[in-house]
């Protein structure tokens, strides 16, 4: 399922439940967008960080325990956007964490580390000056968050087709500008993108 979330420039993260291996997500925000992979609804050990867009928005890092030095970087300049959602994933498996972007296959940073099978939650925040909107799909949501946010527990929703700006009966609401928006997503090459229904937009 989506969540749509907003992050204060406030390096506090706000964390969820995830039972799957990967997280998919698209974020608007001039730097600093912070995610991190832990055990745990909070920040202990271990704890993987992922900084895209670091330093004035000109590299990304992979962190551990919030120690140095960082396990992986690249250099990464503009790779976020003030005025636009970015698309990134992550995913973790045997031993090896990935970064990429959205469109893309092949990664670009990775790191290798036993603890990575410990993952079951994740956290995401903005800071150094920089807030952020995200849209996160995250399969098999199972649990509330840490923070607030409003979610709906698997099982009681589902995807219904919509068009022409008509919402079905039950439409998750995800925020309001100027009039309610709802929960979408769309395909788009090739891939399942989250994001926000203006039903006045008429798509």
């Amino acid at each position: 399922m989506a969540i749509s979330l907003s992050t204060e420039d406030k390096l506090e993260y706000k964390f969820y439940p995830i039972s799957s291996q990967q997280l998919q997500f698209r974020i608007k925000a001039p730097n600093d967008a912070h995610v991190a992979l832990t055990a745990g609804p909070f920040e202990g050990e271990p704890m993987f960080e992922v900084f895209i867009g670091g330093w004035s928005n000109s590299k990304s890092v992979i962190r551990k325990n919030r120690s140095k030095p960082d396990i992986t970087e690249a250099e990464t300049p503009a790779i976020l956007d003030a005025n636009e959602f970015r698309g990134f994933w992550i995913r973790w498996n045997d031993g090896i964490l990935s970064v990429g972007k959205e469109g893309e296959h092949s990664p670009f940073m990775t790191c290798n580390d036993h603890e990575i099978a410990m993952i079951n939650h994740f956290g995401v925040c903005t800071g150094w000056g920089a807030s952020g909107d995200w849209l996160i799909e995250v399969p098999n949501m199972n649990a509330s968050p840490s923070a607030p946010a409003e979610l709906v527990a698997p099982g009681s929703i589902c995807w219904c087709d919509a068009t022409g700006g008509s919402m079905p009966p039950g439409a998750v609401e995800g925020g309001h500008d100027g009039e309610p928006l709802f929960v979408g997503r769309a395909s788009h090459e090739g891939a399942m993108i989250p994001g926000k229904v203006k039903p006045s937009h008429g798509v």
